[in-house]
């Protein structure tokens, strides 16, 4: 993200004019004519690693470190934006599932319907995370490897078998 400010050349330090202060996640984007007309620019970097998983412990205070380490890593290039946007998915989708159970138990009063969980699992979230995609930054796509080691033997296991199938399929795609 990149927050910019800009007064205006005449101005002074007690001037009434405003001050515009502009911000991006994908200042990329934007005209360099647009840019240079700020005077300071500001960038803010995006999260790395291990902020990525104290934000995602901000939103789902119920999981535990392995899950948010795991979160953490399939996000690498996320913004904060983005994070809070994966846990507020994976919050509406588990609360529509606890909608509907009620409904059918309400409507099947036999039926015996197990008491869900009051939070999403860690798999929701994972859900979320891979229906997400792109991130709003336009940075490395879920999956991106960075600083964070993977939290298990099987997911490294389970990486490298993803990757083999990957350079497989392209090896016969290239032989035809």
């Amino acid at each position: 993200a990149a927050g910019t400010v800009q007064r205006p050349a005449s101005s002074s330090t007690h001037s009434s004019q405003p001050i515009v202060i502009g911000a991006t996640n994908r200042a990329q984007d934007l005209d360099p004519a647009l840019q240079s007309r700020f005077g300071v620019t500001i960038s803010f970097p995006l999260p790395d690693a291990e902020t990525r998983m104290q934000i995602f412990r901000l939103y789902a205070r119920h999981l535990g470190d392995s899950d948010l380490r795991h979160l953490a890593v399939t996000t690498a290039g996320a913004s904060g934006r983005d994070i809070r946007s994966v846990c507020e998915s994976a919050e509406r989708k588990w609360a529509a599932q606890l909608v509907r159970r009620r409904v059918l138990a309400g409507r099947d009063r036999a039926a015996t319907v197990p008491p869900p969980a009051s939070a999403p699992p860690a798999m929701e979230y994972m859900h979320a995370v891979k229906a997400r995609r792109v991130w709003a930054s336009g940075a490395s796509p879920p999956g991106a490897r960075d600083e964070l080691p993977s939290s298990s033997p099987a997911l490294r296991q389970q990486e490298m078998n993803k990757k083999q199938k990957q350079q497989t399929s392209a090896a016969e795609a290239m032989a035809q």
